[in-house]
């Protein structure tokens, strides 16, 4: 997806009031409606003060990326993972970053190899359950299988 400059600060504005935004610049409260509709490219001129509220660059502005660092050599997925962290708040940021981190290390567990000498273990889960009309039900597989299992509570 290409996006140009506008496009760029609506999706920095994010949830936030675009009154915020042209308080910020000094101008009327109509100022970002006309950008959006085509009516004015006024904000071009505004590059340096739209950077800075978006604490972004003027080539993330202009470019999407910026220019001659190492985002040049992100895909457009890890650039846009960039845009959609910028957006949150310092706690969110930390939430996301904490998650991130949770998700590679269990990546990282699941695809180790393991020693050459280690013994071949296999786990198998067992899982029994029963409701007033019915037998016990014995579900086998791996913790999600049965937490997914369906029960007597279940709508069919």
């Amino acid at each position: 997806m290409i996006l140009d400059i506008l496009d760029r600060i609506t999706m920095l504005l994010g949830n936030r009031e675009q009154k915020e935004l042209t308080n910020y610049l000094k101008l009327n409260n109509v100022a970002f409606s006309e950008w959006k509709s085509g009516k004015s490219k006024s904000y071009r001129k505004y590059l340096i003060e739209l950077a800075e509220f978006f604490n972004v660059s003027i080539d993330y502005l202009v470019y999407g990326r910026e220019k001659n660092s190492s985002t040049d050599k992100l895909s457009d997925d890890e650039q846009e993972l960039i845009t959609y962290y910028r957006q949150l708040d310092p706690k969110s940021q930390g939430i996301l970053l904490g998650r991130a981190e949770t998700m590679a290390e269990n990546r990282q567990s699941v695809t180790d190899d393991p020693p050459k000498n280690a013994p071949c273990v296999t786990t198998s889960l067992v899982y029994s359950r029963s409701t007033d009309n019915m037998p016990p039900r014995t579900v086998t597989g791996d913790f999600s299988d049965i937490l997914n299992a369906p029960d007597a509570t279940d709508e069919y």
